[in-house]
C-alpha cells in the first residue's frame, strides 16, 4: 500500500503518526499521508494498518517530515 517515510513523535517519545507515501507508480507520483496513532500496529519490521486502501487514499496529503 505504501512505504513508511518517517515517524511523527510527541516530545515524550510516543508515536503520534506514521508518515508514508502511497499511490504512484515506480516511485513517481503518489502522496505523503499521515496515519494517526491507533490506526496501525507494529510487529517487528512490519506495520499493519487498521484502514482500508480506500480510507488511506482519502487521507489528506501532508508535507510534514519528522
Amino acid at each position: 500500500m505504501g512505504t513508511v517515510q518517517s515517524v511523527s513523535a510527541a516530545p515524550d517519545g510516543s508515536v503520534k503518526a506514521i508518515l508514508f507515501k502511497t499511490g504512484g507508480f515506480l516511485g513517481f507520483g503518489g502522496k505523503m499521508v499521515a496515519v494517526p496513532e491507533g490506526r496501525f500496529t507494529k510487529a517487528g519490521d512490519n506495520i499493519q494498518l487498521g484502514m482500508t486502501a480506500d480510507e488511506v487514499s482519502k487521507l489528506p496529503e501532508t508535507k510534514e517530515q519528522s
